[in-house]
């Protein structure tokens, strides 16, 4: 992994950034810099790491140490593969486990920003946070349900017209509860602390990220099996993997 600084800190940046690249994939790597660049934030970690080629070389002993077994949902039964036997997928999944390392050695840092290398990340993002106050208990607060489109909103319309946590006022926006048993959230932007890194870290990895960290119920997305997309759903199981706690998001 590579600490760089992008571009002066803004005054409101208080937290690293963990960005999740392929060295290889020279046009991502240099629009997502230069995304951040344009942020401004001055404790930046490409995680350059731990890419496909790597995961692909893995013996059968340590790829079963990192990924023993793939948990099935509803939302990946369509076919019968684990979806963790692509290597970028896992490879993915390895980087979101790295920044979670990263944080947790780091004895002063609380929280950091996390980013995948096709985040739209924009320039007023720092800003654009300001106005939230994050319940004190938080592991996850998600930036966008699209990777397309980072700008605060992620979990209103997913929500419906539920009341939010923390109402807005005249400084304060609305903060929301993610708690949706059926919402797969973006992983391309997300603050997380030191709790969820915790949490995801005391498990081996058995979904892909967005799994992982957004499926909230695990009662009612956790199933048996990969099914085959011709073949009725499967019936429920319990997961084996447990989601970060006390997710929250903006509107």
């Amino acid at each position: 992994m590579r600490r760089v600084a992008r571009g002066p800190p803004a005054a409101t940046a208080s937290v690293p950034i963990f960005v999740a690249v392929v060295p290889q994939l020279h046009s991502r790597l240099e629009a997502i810099t230069r995304r951040v660049a344009a942020l401004g934030a001055a404790d930046v970690t490409l995680i350059e790491c731990a890419n496909a080629d790597t995961v692909a070389a893995l013996s059968a002993r340590e790829r079963a140490c990192i990924h023993p077994q793939g948990q099935p949902t509803r939302f990946q039964s369509a076919t019968h593969i684990d979806p963790l036997t692509a290597n970028g997928t896992l490879s993915l999944a390895i980087k979101h486990a790295l920044a979670y390392a990263d944080l947790l050695s780091r004895p002063a840092a609380h929280a950091a920003l996390m980013l995948e290398d096709d985040a739209m990340v924009p320039t007023s993002l720092w800003q654009s946070l300001a106005p939230y106050r994050v319940p004190c208990d938080a592991g996850i607060f998600w930036l966008s349900a699209y990777r397309q489109d980072m700008r605060i909103k992620a979990l209103g319309g997913m929500m419906g017209r539920r009341k939010p946590l923390v109402e807005s006022s005249d400084r304060h926006a609305d903060v929301h509860r993610h708690d949706s048993p059926n919402t797969i959230i973006s992983t391309a932007g997300y603050l997380f602390f030191r709790s969820a890194a915790r949490t995801m870290l005391s498990q081996p990895i058995r979904a892909p990220s967005d799994v992982a960290l957004s499926l909230v119920n695990s009662t009612s997305v956790c199933v048996q099996d990969f099914a085959s997309r011709f073949q009725p759903m499967p019936p429920p199981a319990a997961c084996r993997f447990v989601p970060p706690a006390h997710q929250y998001g903006p509107k």
